[in-house]
């Protein structure tokens, strides 16, 4: 891991912020070092890293196979999934001022991923193979917001074999056996910065602070992932569908982080504007996903003719990891 931050400051700024804010200058130059670190979420790189990769392997979940109404034939469809994972960071770690306590809303890592895919399948009961079912799905686009470029991509392939069941009718009440489903998921999202972009935060109730920074922020997500999963689904009314599981991931993906910008720095005390000086701020680090992950999951799919519109939960509660998934799929 290379990390650096170097803050060139305006003498003047620096002598007023010092006073305003009761440090000598070189408390002042720790404390704003380490407020940089904390607004570009530095604190800890190594577990923004691990959790980023978490989150790109979870935002496959419910996009690659169909765990819910039996079907006997082919099935395609459409989903999206938005993952997160929430880390644990010692704050009491993080440097302080002697005086001037730093703001850390944005130093706890949370991180994040999505994907949408295309899915097909095909369960071979209709041609004399009842339990056994094939899936594939994939998909790369490019998107763009105000700030960021971005791309997506994900391929995978699973096979389900179902047992104990299907048995009922999907008219009244039908259980759809327990299916066993594993296979592999890829997919990676690259984000890289395209625009000027700000923060502020407020050092004291006299003093605000500012950056704007340009400069280039890559984040590069990647996930190869494993997954062994148990679950149940059960219709009635054929309309509406349950299902509930558990699965275990392998993941073996990674997620690396390249930052290399210049921030012009400023600051208010009071109603005086102030130039502060100029940050250098280069990060290079790299960290991969959690080798196993344990997770259940849960879904609801409406049924109307051979249309299957989904939502679907995953749930670790290892750093309270969660995707959420919909979609829309057809069966014939």
């Amino acid at each position: 891991m290379a990390q650096t931050v170097d803050i060139t400051f305006d003498p003047a700024a620096k002598a007023a912020l010092s006073d305003e804010l009761g440090l000598v200058e070189t408390e002042l130059e720790s404390l704003l070092t380490n407020q940089l670190k904390a607004l570009y979420g530095l604190v800890d790189t190594k577990e923004f890293l691990r959790l980023s990769a978490n989150a790109q392997s979870f935002s496959n979940k419910g996009l690659g196979a169909h765990y819910g109404s039996v079907i006997d034939g082919f099935i395609f469809g459409v989903g999206v999934n938005v993952a997160a994972s929430a880390g644990d960071t010692d704050l009491t770690a993080i440097p302080r001022g002697n005086k001037v306590e730093i703001v850390v809303d944005r130093a706890v890592p949370v991180a994040g991923g999505a994907q949408i895919s295309l899915m097909a399948g095909v369960d071979l009961a209709g041609v004399g193979v009842p339990g056994l079912a094939f899936f594939v799905n994939g998909l790369y686009y490019p998107l763009s917001t105000y700030q960021l470029d971005a791309t997506f991509s994900n391929l995978g392939a699973h096979v389900q074999y179902t047992v104990l069941g299907p048995a009922g009718s999907p008219v009244t009440l039908e259980w759809g056996g327990l299916r066993l489903t594993t296979g592999i998921e890829m997919s990676r999202a690259q984000y890289e910065l395209s625009e000027k972009f700000e923060t502020s935060t407020q050092l004291a109730e006299s003093v605000e602070f500012r950056t704007l920074s340009t400069g280039t922020l890559v984040l590069d997500q990647s996930a190869y992932t494993i997954p062994l999963e148990v679950s149940a689904s059960l219709t009635m009314a054929y309309f509406v569908t349950v299902f509930a599981g558990a699965g275990l991931d392998i993941p073996l993906g990674s997620s690396e982080m390249r930052f290399d910008l210049d921030s012009d720095l400023s600051a208010t005390i009071g109603q005086e504007d102030l130039h502060v000086g100029q940050a250098k701020v280069q990060v290079t680090d790299s960290q991969t996903a959690d080798k196993l992950m344990a997770r259940a999951l849960a879904g609801v799919e409406a049924n109307v003719g051979p249309a299957h519109a989904f939502g679907q939960v995953n749930l670790s509660l290892k750093d309270l990891t969660v995707a959420v998934a919909a979609g829309l799929r057809f069966a014939f």
